[in-house]
């Protein structure tokens, strides 16, 4: 089944997309030759694999102590790819479909509506502008769209979550003042408490697992690639850093240090580029979608677990 569409799409009609020499895809890796069975993990080895991993959680996620939900998909996601030749695009496409299938994520059916939309451009400020326009509904926070406008990156990334109740009551939530943390206007549910940011969720205190009241899962991510910023790339890496950054909501200004993930793809020298998303990062996409959203400690639960899936 197939959900690329290019220029024409609806979403994306009134856009002039400039396309420049396509970026190619790198040969194949050789297969792996045999190795022997490593040796069973040190206990120090663990431990030390555990704080590396509880770091990368909080430089994706924002904060390991954060009380807010990650930002995950709870919808089937349909991507969309703009701006690419029909044969390089069909490559892009089918490249991106097979990592979020081997992660266990669903797509939705052909026909679907588009809410992951990958836009290829050498005219990013204008493309967004067009976008903007076009779809006004798509980029309702307005802080957000000033970073992803002004920003420049060579994977800019415009999130919109929508903020619903877990089914457990009513609506616990507060919102937040951006700049102080102080509750500000918005719904409180009762027996709930500001955890800090914007906009936050309360934790209900009422639960036996003492869980968030609401969360924020991803209703839209807009992706666009500027040509002028991904030369000297393949498009298996692209599309792959645009998977791991469009599937949760990623920190983009984090420093990851020598962490081995794909979110370093425009930051490392280019002899330690990564070539495909890591261990750690399927490890992180893997029990993100399997942990509750709702659990206070689901950043140190997806750590622990990452633990076990890297070191057995």
């Amino acid at each position: 089944m197939r959900r690329i569409l290019f220029a024409g799409v609806s979403a994306v009609a009134s856009l002039a997309l400039l396309i420049l020499a396509p970026v190619g895809f790198a040969d194949p890796p050789a297969p792996p030759t045999a190795a022997a069975t490593p040796a069973p993990p040190s206990p120090q080895n663990r431990k030390q694999l555990e704080r590396e991993l509880k770091g990368f959680v909080a430089n994706v996620t924002g904060s390991l102590m954060s009380d807010d939900p990650v930002q995950l998909w709870r919808m089937p996601v349909c991507p969309v790819l703009a701006g690419l030749p029909a044969d390089q695009g069909e490559q892009v496409f089918a490249h991106l479909e097979r990592t979020v299938r081997a992660l266990g994520i669903p797509l939705g059916d052909t026909g679907c509506q588009p809410n992951f939309q990958i836009i290829v451009t050498s005219q990013p400020e204008p493309t967004i502008d067009a976008l903007v326009k076009s779809q006004p509904t798509a980029f309702g926070d307005r802080r957000a769209l000033q970073s992803f406008i002004n920003t420049a990156r060579p994977v800019r990334i415009y999130y919109s979550a929508r903020l619903i109740g877990n089914g457990t009551g009513a609506m616990n939530m507060a919102v937040l003042s951006p700049t102080t943390g102080a509750p500000g206007t918005g719904p409180v549910g009762t027996n709930v408490e500001p955890t800090g940011g914007y906009a936050g969720v309360g934790m209900d205190k009422t639960s036996p697992r003492f869980q968030a009241g609401a969360e924020h899962p991803l209703v839209s991510v807009v992706a666009v690639v500027d040509l002028n910023r991904v030369a000297g790339f393949d498009w298996g890496q692209i599309a792959d850093y645009v998977a791991m950054t469009g599937l949760t909501r990623v920190n983009l200004d984090a420093k990851f240090g020598d962490a081995p993930t794909i979110l370093r793809l425009f930051s490392a020298e280019p002899k330690d580029r990564p070539t495909t998303l890591s261990d750690w990062d399927r490890a992180l996409l893997r029990e993100l979608y399997t942990t509750s959203a709702s659990e206070r400690d689901q950043r140190f639960e997806v750590a622990l677990r990452m633990t076990h899936d890297i070191m057995p």
